[in-house]
C-alpha cells in the first residue's frame, strides 16, 4: 500500500482527485499496519492468558481519548480529512506501545484461569 498507492487507487476510480485522496489514505494505512498487527496480537495474547479487562480498557480509552475526540476536534479546526487519517495512525501507534509495555511487565503470566 505504501509503495504503489496510485496504482491501487486507480483500480477503483478514474477521477484524479479521488485517486490522490485515496493514495494519501493508503500510505497512512500502510504505515499503520505494523502497529495494528501488534495491537491485535498482543491484545489476543493478553486475552488468551486470561487478562480480558486490560485490552478492553485500553481499547475503550484509546478509542475515545486518542481517536474519536481528537479526530472530531482537529477535523473541525483544520477541515481536512488527512487529519483524521493521521489521528487514526497516532492512536494505533499509541495503543501498540501501551500494549507492548503491559506485555513486557509479564503480569499476565501470573493470572490464574
Amino acid at each position: 500500500m505504501v509503495t504503489i498507492p496510485h496504482h491501487l487507487a486507480s483500480l477503483f476510480s478514474d477521477h484524479e482527485a479521488t485517486i490522490e485522496e485515496a493514495s494519501i489514505y493508503l500510505i497512512i494505512v500502510g504505515l499503520s499496519q505494523f502497529p495494528l498487527a501488534m495491537v491485535l496480537v498482543i491484545g489476543g495474547v493478553l486475552r488468551g492468558a486470561g487478562d480480558t479487562k486490560t485490552p478492553l480498557i485500553i481499547n475503550l480509552v484509546s478509542f475515545w481519548v486518542a481517536r474519536i475526540i481528537p479526530a472530531f476536534t482537529l477535523s473541525y479546526y483544520f477541515n481536512a480529512i488527512i487529519v483524521v487519517y493521521l489521528v487514526m495512525l497516532g492512536e494505533t501507534l499509541i495503543k501498540s506501545i501501551v500494549l507492548w509495555m503491559i506485555f513486557k511487565q509479564e503480569k499476565w503470566q501470573k493470572i490464574k484461569i
